[in-house]
């Protein structure tokens, strides 16, 4: 489901420029390839209000430094089995309750805490069960990454995103389509 890989990785960035960057719906056919942007996905959440996840295409434009670190992080710490680039990179802001689900487009990820990375907690369904968040209590298990902390995840497993906080959480992330037993196996052998 997920495994901490690394802590106290140094990511200082300035985040008041994460707020000036445009945002684009999922639908949208503007361009996306030629500047940073961030691609906003919405969700109900079980109250019925709105939750929002966005990426951030193209963040090496803006903080080409943190990219190359990040990548030259993940390389180290595999003895260099990954070895993605910084164009790989995209950056994840979550605002309000993300509701049990499963990610579409990857099976896996590193995601790296950035500034507020900790004011919303991950859970896993400890069954890959979207009943398990039914339970009561729930049969959950999670994690709150917390800035310079590095974990992999299970994102084809049933998981949640609770904010506790009113500021959204930002994390950098990398995507793969290999299972996270791939990953587990890296970095946990």
């Amino acid at each position: 489901m997920f495994y901490k890989i690394a802590e106290n990785f140094q990511v200082k960035i300035d985040t008041s420029k994460l707020k000036d960057i445009p945002t684009i719906f999922q639908q949208s056919t503007e361009d996306r390839k030629t500047r940073p942007v961030w691609i906003k996905h919405t969700r109900f959440t079980r109250a019925g209000d709105w939750a929002f996840v966005s990426f951030l295409e193209n963040p090496y434009m803006i903080y080409p430094e943190l990219c190359n670190d990040i990548v030259d992080k993940i390389s180290y710490l595999s003895d260099n089995k990954i070895n993605k680039s910084k164009e790989d990179i995209r950056f994840i802001r979550t605002e309000g309750d993300l509701i049990p689900h499963h990610d579409g487009t990857r099976h896996s990820c590193i995601n790296i805490g950035l500034e507020l990375s900790d004011s919303a907690t991950t859970t896993f369904s400890i069954n890959n069960s979207f009943d398990d968040y039914d339970c009561i209590p729930p049969n959950i298990t999670g994690f709150n990454i917390k800035q310079g902390e590095i974990y992999i995840l299970d994102v084809k497993n049933v998981h949640a995103v609770h904010q506790i906080s009113t500021e959204p959480r930002y994390l950098a992330t990398l995507s793969f389509m290999e299972p996270y037993s791939y990953l587990l196996n890296i970095f946990n052998p």
